[in-house]
């Protein structure tokens, strides 16, 4: 079986490169040609990355099918060893990460020149025609990617007809290590390309946004959801970012339900810095309850208790209307509530968790910056590194320094069980703030959150014309920034701006002289406890 294995390795190996040289002699050499000839300018970046990498890998292969030929093409005993070659090419295998880069943006480039140019067209035809042969574009050109996974099965298959005393054991472990690793960093490389492209796809589709794409931006989560305003419903497209959330309009379906659709218009915009809230608004039928364990409107008792709302109004019975089993969450702003609808409840539930592990990060962020801010504001005013670090460590040991551990531990247990959000004591309270603020007569939000018990009448109501109210409402809650006038905000920023840029030239400070601040530390601490 073991040799089985290896003659398998062989075969296919063959038929890879012979794969990879039909993609340059039907494909690449002619594309080359065609440019040469008939004085077509330029080959686009991207197709002429693509050939190259395809190249590179082709020499690759050709020379590791030829080490294998020499190993097992003559015969194949149990005997034979195969990891000394396989560990020689798992290293540069990695050359086929930035084939994968080529390949996403260079296959698109290939198949516009083919469609756009019929002559050259109808030259790869004919070159095929002449061999006898048809080759699909797509298929050849998409084989380097799937060969990696390849080597993995087989040389798992390897190892598990292998005995371990066998002297080829060991090295087909290190062997699988290394693909392996090889096969992960594809995969990552593959899903970042991936969502880069559908970043690209997104600020090009969607009307009414600018600069979409942004270094530090990422794509979290999406999905077609309802939104239900004051006596109707509206089909929205939602993309949760790692820093926004829009709430879009799509302008026409997309032509494949497997196609994620690219053309919206923007209806909402929330800033994530900002105070946000989501609650769960979902009735749980009973059948749901037992297959779950979840409570019967369990979020129904917090809401109440935070909303003022008097319990003895919450219907706990089954309503015989159907929308008001419908999995429903809000999400709460400073200016607006918005009500939202899915399939199910646990579609919901992930959009609540997403939405708050977003906001979560966020408040980490901006909170290792202040830290980060407060260090170099120290450096500037000429506090050593070696007082800074004398600082920590006396208050690392303070009685009231442990007391304030033992309670963050514990702060940081209860934030793990509730969805892993650590926010700081005044970002919370500010997201706490947040109240619901329903449409003017809200006709349907009535209907389907009947179960909540909400008094309508005394909740606020929300007018979109009213923008200073809105940015009085942020102020609110934001007392320290309202006590500053426009200049001194701008004078802020420029200020944060120049203690980034300070800091960046003392952070090669800092870090050299690390450890003999460590030293200095040390000697302190043991020189008091000799004094005592």
């Amino acid at each position: 079986m073991r040799e089985s294995v290896m003659k398998e390795l062989l075969e296919t190996e063959r038929t890879y490169v012979k794969s990879l040289g039909q993609l340059q002699q039907f494909y690449f050499t002619p594309t080359t040609q065609y440019f040469k000839d008939k004085n077509q300018g330029e080959i686009e970046p991207e197709l002429k990355e693509l050939m190259k990498q395809s190249k590179n890998l082709l020499m690759i292969n050709q020379k590791f099918l030829a080490d294998l030929e020499n190993r097992l093409g003559a015969e194949i005993t149990p005997e034979t060893r195969i990891s000394d070659i396989l560990m020689q090419f798992a290293p540069i295998f990695k050359m086929f990460v930035p084939y994968i880069d080529a390949q996403l943006a260079g296959t698109g480039s290939f198949l516009r020149l083919d469609k756009k140019n019929k002559n050259f067209h109808k030259e790869i035809i004919q070159l095929q025609k002449n061999a006898g042969q048809e080759f699909s574009f797509q298929s050849l050109v998409i084989t380097p990617v799937q060969r990696v996974p390849r080597y993995i099965m087989l040389v798992k298959e390897t190892l598990k007809h292998t005995d371990k005393e066998h002297p080829d054991y060991e090295g087909l472990e290190k062997s699988l290590t290394l693909l392996q690793e090889t096969a992960n960093r594809m995969n990552d490389h593959l899903k970042n390309r991936i969502k880069m492209q559908r970043m690209i796809d997104l600020s090009n589709g969607i009307e009414g946004i600018k600069d979409l794409v942004r270094p530090q931006r990422t794509l979290l989560k999406e999905g077609a959801l309802i939104e239900i305003e004051r006596n109707a419903k509206e089909q929205r497209y939602i993309l949760l970012f790692s820093d926004i959330l829009l709430i879009c309009k799509l302008k026409q379906p997309s032509n494949s339900p497997l196609q994620l659709p690219t053309q919206m218009k923007l209806v909402y915009q929330i800033d994530l810095h900002k105070p946000i809230r989501c609650i769960d608004c979902s009735v749980v039928n009973e059948e749901q309850q037992k297959e779950g364990g979840q409570q019967v409107n369990s979020q129904d008792g917090q809401v109440a208790q935070r909303y003022k709302i008097d319990e003895s109004k919450i219907d706990k019975q089954k309503s015989n209307d159907q929308s008001s089993s419908k999995p429903l969450f809000m999400i709460l702003t400073s200016s607006k509530t918005y009500l939202i609808e899915g399939s199910f409840v646990k579609e919901t539930r992930e959009w609540i968790k997403a939405i708050k592990n977003a906001r979560g990060n966020i408040q980490e962020q901006e909170e290792d910056l202040k830290k980060r801010r407060t260090v170099t504001k120290k450096l500037i005013n000429g506090e050593t590194t070696t007082e800074l670090m004398e600082d920590k460590f006396n208050k690392s040991f303070s009685e009231e320094n442990l007391i304030q551990q033992g309670q963050q531990q514990s702060y940081d247990e209860y934030d793990e069980q509730d969805d892993g959000l650590n926010q700081s004591e005044e970002d919370r309270k500010a997201d706490e703030a947040l109240e619901i603020i329903p449409p003017k007569d809200p006709i349907l939000w009535e209907r389907h959150l009947s179960h909540m018990g909400i008094d309508w009448l005394n909740v606020k109501s929300f007018k979109t014309e009213d923008q200073k109210q809105e940015k009085e409402k942020i102020k609110e809650l934001r007392p320290l920034d309202s006590n500053k006038s426009e200049n001194e905000n701008e004078e802020t920023i420029q200020e944060d701006k120049t203690i980034l840029e300070q800091e960046h030239k003392l952070r090669q400070i800092i870090q050299s002289s690390f450890s003999e601040v460590k030293q200095e530390s040390t000697i302190l601490s043991l020189s008091e406890i000799s004094a005592e």
